[in-house]
């Protein structure tokens, strides 16, 4: 087992977890593991509440993986369409033919987070596992207050809760 030392820089994201994700989707998309489908439906907008407001922040992990598999293998169904201070659009796994609509917002020219969810309610993972984390624009944030999300122990954890099918 391959140790991490969370947070893992984004450039050693994509040199030592990248490529084994890669290898792994293409042998068998991750469509049907709640370890996958949690990471890409991290919304920050999920833990605000009346007591505090969040400023924006993204996953990085989720915004990779999604960049990585998402983005670059799956098929769109259509344009981005605006929604609101944002754009979403549909994609397609052209493995199992699982929908995911995906929502996108910018907030500053290197922030653009993506909330990414499946079409047919499918359950996500309790948990979520990363390895780099969170990246946020201005205002108030404090990990602690992401109760679903925590650092993996190792790359061969993450990549396991993400890649294994249950």
């Amino acid at each position: 087992m391959q140790l991490a030392q969370p947070p893992l820089s984004p450039e050693d994201f994509r040199k030592d977890v990248v490529p084994v994700l890669l290898d792994r989707w293409l042998a068998k998309c991750f469509c049907k593991n709640p370890g996958f489908l949690k990471l890409l439906a991290f919304d920050f907008a999920d833990y605000k509440r009346a007591d505090r407001m969040i400023a924006p922040v993204e996953l990085i992990d989720s915004e990779m993986l999604w960049s990585t598999i998402v983005a670059a293998k799956f098929e769109p169904q259509g344009d981005w369409l605006r929604d609101g201070g944002g754009s979403r659009r549909i994609y397609r796994c052209p493995q199992c033919g699982l929908t995911l609509a995906t929502r996108s917002e910018q907030y500053s020219i290197n922030m653009w987070p993506t909330t990414t969810r499946p079409k047919d309610d499918r359950a996500l993972a309790a948990i979520g596992l990363y390895l780099v984390g969170y990246h946020g624009f201005g205002g108030k944030f404090d990990p602690a207050w992401i109760l679903d999300f925590r650092p993996a122990l190792s790359i061969d954890q993450f990549v396991d809760s993400v890649t294994s099918a249950i």
